[in-house]
């Protein structure tokens, strides 16, 4: 992600949090009046004026927006709650608080060319952009095909389960494979392991036609762009993000 010259270009609301999933919290932000705007995907750097903690870092984050651009005049993000000087000021903002928001840049560019069915593959909060693109396909009730590999060391610290399942409930257009490695969990109904060749084969057979965007940590995105490559999957046809 970019540095950006200039982070204060917009004046957003903000509105809470609350903890979605273990140690990860959502933002939630009321962006009305504002005249801002972005594409499922993007991301931007987020600024706080009163900064109660302070680190060499400065006042100023890009996070991934995790909600729908077609959600009128609301913003939500979702991180990791650690040990992000940044995070603590968020938290301790009072609703009604005002924070500054950078113009959208970057992230994934997602194709509105339809040839293709899509596949994203994420791994912890690497979910942020992909949840965006697909809460947008399923408003807009887009005959995109879709697929979800999400992967989490355990249930308790997968991010919008609820969601995602929901969605692959009532679309016939988005279909969700979760994996855990966490193999104590006898109630858990789907994929156990890592995102390898064999689920990903398991479920899309042939891997050259489909799109590919990959996001989440580094190793993950390495070994599975390998796996694409591999498997002659063309360098146009997959996007990666690190997180």
């Amino acid at each position: 992600m970019k540095i950006f010259k200039k982070l204060k270009d917009y004046t957003i609301i903000y509105k809470g949090y609350e903890e979605i999933c273990e140690n990860t919290l959502a933002f939630y932000f009321d962006s009305k009046d504002s005249g801002y705007s972005f594409e499922a995907g993007q991301y931007a750097y987020f600024s706080v004026s009163d900064s109660k903690f302070k680190d060499e870092k400065g006042n100023s984050r890009p996070f991934s927006f995790a909600s729908s651009p077609l959600i009128k005049d609301k913003i939500m993000i979702a991180v990791r709650n650690n040990s992000s000087v940044f995070i603590k000021n968020l938290t301790e903002l009072p609703a009604g608080a005002e924070v500054f928001l950078s113009k959208p840049a970057g992230g994934l560019a997602f194709s509105g060319d339809h040839s293709l069915p899509a596949v994203f593959i994420s791994g912890g909060t690497g979910i942020t952009p992909a949840r965006s693109i697909i809460e947008s396909s399923v408003l807009s009730r887009s005959s995109q095909r879709i697929y979800l590999f999400y992967s989490n060391k355990s249930e308790s610290l997968a991010a919008f389960l609820g969601d995602f399942r929901t969605w692959s409930e009532t679309s016939d257009n988005f279909s969700f494979i979760p994996l855990i490695e966490d193999t104590t969990n006898v109630k858990w109904k789907s994929e156990f392991g890592i995102i390898d060749e064999t689920i990903l084969k398991k479920y899309l057979n042939d891997l050259v036609n489909y799109r590919f965007y990959l996001t989440g940590p580094e190793k993950m995105v390495a070994s599975v762009k390998n796996i694409l490559s591999e498997n002659k999957v063309l360098p146009e046809n997959i996007q990666t993000e690190n997180f």
